[in-house]
Order: C-alpha cells, then sequence, then structure tokens
C-alpha cells in the first residue's frame, strides 16, 4: 500500500518547467509564498508533482525535507501541510516546539496539549524503555531510519508507527526532528491476513481431500496432510524437486496432467498417479483458480473410494440379513410412498413375495386401513417427527390382528427421503393388558375395602387406649390416696430390718406397677432403674431434692446422683427443665 503526501519543493523560476512533468506522479495546485520572479505574482497558484512515499520508508520524507531546509520559507509549509505525522523538539530539553496536524490527528492531543512537553513522556510512547534507547542512538548517530515503534494515544489506544528522526540546525538551534507513519491498519491487516492462511491451512488439513497450493508461478507451495498421507510426500519434498516429475515418471502421462492443472477448470479428470513408494493408485483431480493468480490442486484417491464402495455393499447386504431376521415386519418407502424393501417378516403376514410387494404401496397391500396410513405418511414426511399408531390389519390367514405401527423418516445415501415403517404383533399383549385391569379393579375395590375395614379399626383401637390410659389413671390416683399413706405411715413404725426391707420391696414394685411412664420408657428404651423411675415421678409431681429424699429415706447426694444420670440417659442439656421434660413425656 502507498500513502501519497502533498510534500512539494518549488524553486524560483522552476514553476513554468515543471508544469506538465512526466514521471509517475500527479500534479495538485499549491501556493507559492516568498520571491518569485518578475511576472508571477505572490498567492499565484501552479502545479507541482506529489513525491509518492512508501509507508515503510518514512527516511523518503526526511530526504526531501532535508533539501527543503535551505529555504526558510517553503521548509514549514512542507512541514505542515505533509501528510505524514511530524514533530520538532528542542536537542538540549527534548522540549516539543512544533508539530503538523497529521501528528494531531496521529496522537489524538491538542496542539497546546502537546507543545512543550518532553518528546520522550511517557504518555507519548508505549515503550518508554524503547525510546529513550532510539534517542540515545540519535544524539550518537545524528539520525535514526525507519524505526518500528507504538506511540499512545489520548484516549489511551496504542498506534503502530514507522518513525524516523534527525537532528538538524535551524536558526542556529539543534531541533530533533521527527517523522512518523501510521502503519495500524497494515500491521492489523497483517495479522489477519496471517489468521486467515493459518485458519484456511487448518480447514484444509482437516479435510479428507488432497489439496496442493500452487503460486501464480506454478510453483508448489504446500500440501495438506490428506495429499502428504495419500501420496507419502513432506512439505520440505515439495520444494527440493519437481512433484510432477515423482508423480508421473511417464513422460507423456506428466504431459497430460501438467496441461490439465493449468487449463481445467470446474472439471474432474482421472489420473493413475505414483506414489512416493513407488506404488500408483487412481487419483482424480480438479483444480480451483484463486483470484491472485494462484491455485489449488484437489485429488481424491479413488482407490479408497472403490473399496468404500464395496464396504458400503458388504454393509448394506448384511443390513438386509440383519432385517430379515427380525420378526417385526418392515417395509422402507420412498417419498413416492412406493415399498422399495420388505423384510420376510412383512411377506410373511401379507401371504406376497418381495417381487410382488415391491415397487406397490401399502395402501395396495392393506387397503383397509389406506386413508390413515396415507395420512400419517404425509405427517411424516411433511414435519420429520416420529408416528406411533395402532391398527387393525387382517393377515395372510385372515385372522384380525392388532399391530403397533412405528414411522419414522431417514434419508438414504443419495439425501433423499425415506419412510422406515415397523410392524409389532400387540394382540396378546393387549390381551394381558385387558386382563390386568380387570385384576387391578378387582385390587382396588378390595383395597378400598381393607381401607374402610382399617378406618374402623383405628377408631376402635383409638377407644380402648383412651379406655386403658383412663384405667390407669385410675388405679394411680387411688394408689397415691389410699395405699401410699398407709404406707409411709407404716415406715415409722417400729419394724424390724427384715420388715423394712419386705417393705421397701413391696413399695417399689407397687410404684413400678403405677408409674405412668412405665409405657413410653419401654418402648423408647432407656434403660433406667427401679429408682430412677421412683425418682422422675416425685420429680413429676414437683417434690424437691430434700422431700425425695425424706420420702425414699436417702440422702440428697443419692438423689441428686440419679437426677444426674436421668439428665444423662435423655441426653438433656443444662438449660432444659427437667421436671417441664418429664412432664411433657408422660
Amino acid at each position: 500500500m502507498e500513502i501519497t503526501g502533498a510534500i512539494i519543493i518549488i524553486k524560483k523560476g522552476d514553476m513554468k518547467s515543471m508544469e506538465g512533468t512526466e514521471g509517475g506522479g500527479r500534479f495538485i495546485p499549491v501556493l507559492i509564498e516568498g520571491n518569485v520572479d518578475a511576472g508571477i505574482h505572490r498567492e499565484q497558484q501552479a502545479y507541482a508533482k506529489i513525491y509518492n512515499i512508501r509507508d515503510d520508508n518514512a527516511q523518503d520524507l526526511m530526504n526531501i525535507i532535508n533539501s527543503a531546509i535551505q529555504s526558510k520559507d517553503n521548509f514549514f509549509k512542507i512541514f505542515f501541510n505533509s501528510p505524514v505525522a511530524m514533530a520538532m523538539a528542542t536537542l538540549s530539553e527534548h522540549r516539543i516546539s512544533k508539530v503538523n496536524k497529521e501528528f494531531l490527528h496521529l496522537t489524538e492531543f491538542s496542539y497546546d496539549e502537546l507543545i512543550d512537553i518532553d518528546l520522550t513522556d511517557t504518555a507519548l510512547w508505549s515503550s518508554i524503555e524503547k525510546n529513550i534507547h532510539i534517542f540515545e542512538i540519535l544524539i550518537d548517530k545524528g539520525i535514526v531510519k525507519n524505526i518500528p515503534m507504538s506511540i499512545r494515544t489520548k484516549s489511551g489506544k496504542k498506534r503502530d508507527i514507522i518513525m524516523s528522526a534527525e537532528i538538524i540546525n535551524y536558526d542556529n538551534t539543534d531541533y530533533i526532528l521527527t517523522s512518523s507513519i501510521d502503519i495500524t491498519e497494515r500491521n492489523n491487516l497483517k495479522k489477519e491476513l496471517s489468521f486467515q492462511n493459518e485458519l484456511l491451512r487448518k480447514v484444509l488439513d482437516s479435510i479428507p481431500v488432497m489439496t496442493l497450493c500452487r503460486d501464480k508461478e506454478g510453483k508448489f507451495k504446500w500440501a495438506n496432510k490428506e495429499w502428504r498421507r495419500v501420496l507419502g510426500f513432506s512439505d520440505d519434498k515439495i520444494n527440493e524437486y519437481d512433484v510432477l516429475e515423482k508423480l508421473y515418471p511417464d513422460t507423456n502421462n506428466r504431459k497430460c496432467f501438467f496441461n490439465f492443472i493449468n487449463t481445467a477448470e470446474n472439471i474432474w479428470e482421472n489420473f493413475k498417479t505414483c506414489r512416493n513408494d513407488g506404488t500408483f493408485i487412481d487419483a482424480v483431480w480438479s483444480r480451483i483458480i484463486l483470484s491472485d493468480g494462484s491455485n489449488i490442486i484437489i485429488g481424491i484417491d479413488n482407490t479408497t473410494i472403490s473399496e468404500t464402495q464395496r464396504e458400503l455393499i458388504n454393509a448394506k447386504e448384511y443390513m438386509i440379513q440383519i432385517l430379515n431376521c427380525i420378526n417385526d415386519p418392515i417395509i422402507i418407502k420412498n417419498e413416492q410412498r412406493s415399498i422399495v424393501f420388505a423384510n420376510k417378516a412383512q411377506c410373511s403376514i401379507t401371504g406376497k413375495s418381495r417381487e410382488e410387494i415391491l415397487g406397490k404401496t401399502a395402501y395396495d397391500i392393506f387397503y383397509e386401513e389406506a386413508e390413515s396410513s396415507r395420512k400419517q405418511d404425509d405427517f411424516v414426511l411433511n414435519t420429520g417427527q416420529e408416528c406411533i399408531d395402532e391398527k387393525q390389519l387382517t393377515d395372510s390367514d385372515g385372522n384380525i390382528r392388532i399391530y403397533e405401527v412405528r414411522k419414522k423418516l431417514f434419508k438414504d445415501n443419495f439425501g433423499n427421503n425415506q419412510i422406515f415403517e415397523m410392524l409389532r404383533d400387540i394382540t396378546a399383549k393387549n390381551k394381558v393388558i385387558e386382563a390386568l385391569g380387570k385384576i387391578e379393579k378387582d385390587l382396588k375395590e378390595k383395597t378400598d375395602s381393607l381401607e374402610e375395614l382399617d378406618t374402623a379399626l383405628k377408631v376402635l383401637l383409638k377407644y380402648k387406649n383412651d379406655e386403658k390410659k383412663e384405667f390407669e389413671n385410675i388405679i394411680i390416683t387411688n394408689f397415691k390416696k389410699l395405699v401410699k399413706p398407709y404406707l409411709e405411715k407404716l415406715k415409722r413404725t417400729h419394724l424390724n430390718s427384715d420388715q423394712v426391707s419386705l417393705l421397701g420391696i413391696i413399695e417399689s414394685n407397687l410404684d413400678e406397677i403405677t408409674s405412668p411412664f412405665l409405657n413410653a420408657l419401654n418402648v423408647n428404651n432407656f434403660d433406667l432403674t427401679p429408682r430412677e423411675i421412683q425418682i422422675m415421678d416425685l420429680i413429676k409431681d414437683g417434690l424437691t431434692t430434700k422431700e425425695i429424699s425424706t420420702i425414699l429415706n436417702t440422702s440428697t447426694k443419692s438423689v441428686d446422683f440419679h437426677r444426674c444420670n436421668i439428665r444423662k440417659k435423655f441426653n438433656l442439656r443444662k438449660n432444659i427443665n427437667l421436671r417441664a421434660y418429664l412432664s411433657k413425656l408422660s
């Protein structure tokens, strides 16, 4: 890509001589300032040649400007009107003194924002280290040419540039004069081109077709994986010697193939092709012409295709054998509804041979279901969805059978729609389902009856449980009122040791019998001792530790010990009230 700039240098007396000058450039009107020859008025327009500057050689511009510095009147005209981004900075302090419009456009800064800032400022350059290094070289050698750089715009974007710089003397002051060409778009295009080339190679490497790329001079450049696999050549071998000589040792065949790949377009032709190991294959070739004059040679190994065709034939015969072994009748119909395949089971239920069935429609064979079958075929062909239905069909023996019919759409090897139809005899299955339905109905009736009986038993059981609880409460109440006081009085009489022991046993057994906790505790299996049950009953009645020790004729420490064991067995935390818990349990 070339960028055309309007860098104009006009010397006095050259105006007429430049008019109509040849040399590949084009001409534009420019404004002439400064002293001119007699007869040529100030601000007169003339034509001058535009210098063509390549975007990868900013030094071209520097050479032109150096020749223009001798004329102070033209220097800044060239500087400010240049289509290339230019800046001037003092050599001593690197302070920017002048920039042109292209530099402002490149950096997105305003004129006032750039003037008097350091040319090596980090706000301008993506890599300040590289920038400083380049300026060190500039100071050492006085000039740098076509250096790839990256500049940072005001908005923070990074732009790729080619920069040249030179130390010049203007008005007895040394300046750094820089010219920069924006190559961001070119670099982006290069990256995109590289990506597209990489993508093309990956695509060509992934297809099972031999592909060989040639440039517009006819030189082979690159071959894909399939080409290298089938013919046994590497990319290095392609460039080492004449590939055509290897592929076609026979001179006449080589000439035919050479003429074909240079003239053929949108046609295929078969050639006996030699592999790198000396064996031959049947390959069919064609050519794709690209816009730049290069082309791609594509080929298919016919040997593999022939083997594949044989495998397909064998697979088809194998599939037919499998379908014939299936006991369910199967037919395959084309888009015209004609039967193209029928297995043995289908022939059996119709009483017809395969030759009698093929080419006919199912409507001809099962005419009693023709209308519904036609609608189902239309549905499958139009929607692509599977259709499942039940039909009553008469078999070859005249028996009416019930079949489940499944129809499904598929495509053959040529992409044509076909209908796969399979019939399954469900006559016996339906009878079993009907019998199971009757059994289920009977079971439901019996279940309903049992549920009513269960409800009645639950009511009776609840009544008995309530009656039992009421009876137990009466016994407990009577024991506490009529027996317990006398036992306590008997304890305070003068009894011998044997009498005291027997009285304790009697009292303990009566407590166990009358304890309201027994049923619940036995169920929950808390492994409580009789003494713990006694103490639990007294705690529930609201007695203190001291009162319980007096009644049980034991120490308070013993009562506390049993209370602690009770809490552990019930797994109660310290913040839970034992009396409240026992009351809830009872």
